[in-house]
C-alpha cells in the first residue's frame, strides 16, 4: 500500500504516524516498528448514503519513505509517499 502525506514545518512526515515521533531516519523507523510489534492501518471510506466501509490492514511494516524534495510550485505543497507492506486485510 502507498500513502501520501504532506510535509509539515516542524518535522519529517513520519512523525505524523503514531509511535514514530522520535525516529530520525529509515533505520529508526524500522527499530520503532519492532518495538511497537503489531502495527495496523485503518482506511475509512465514507459513503454518502448508508454508512462507512472500513478496511483494516494487519501486520503492517513501513518499507520505504520518500523524503525527497519534489515541490509543486503551483500550490507550494510537499507531498511525500510512504510504502507499507501488510500481511492481511479485513473489512466491515
Amino acid at each position: 500500500m502507498r500513502i501520501t502525506l504532506f510535509e509539515l514545518w516542524n518535522g519529517p512526515i513520519w512523525t505524523q504516524l503514531s509511535g514514530l515521533g522520535n525516529a530520525q531516519n529509515i533505520l529508526d523507523i524500522f527499530k520503532q516498528q519492532v518495538k511497537i510489534n503489531n502495527v495496523t492501518v485503518t482506511k475509512i471510506i465514507k459513503r454518502p448514503t448508508d454508512g462507512n466501509r472500513i478496511y483494516t490492514y494487519h501486520g503492517c511494516v513501513i518499507t520505504d519513505v520518500d523524503d525527497g524534495e519534489t515541490i509543486n510550485l503551483g500550490t507550494t505543497i510537499l507531498p511525500k509517499g510512504i510504502t507499507i507492506m501488510y500481511t492481511k486485510r479485513t473489512w466491515r
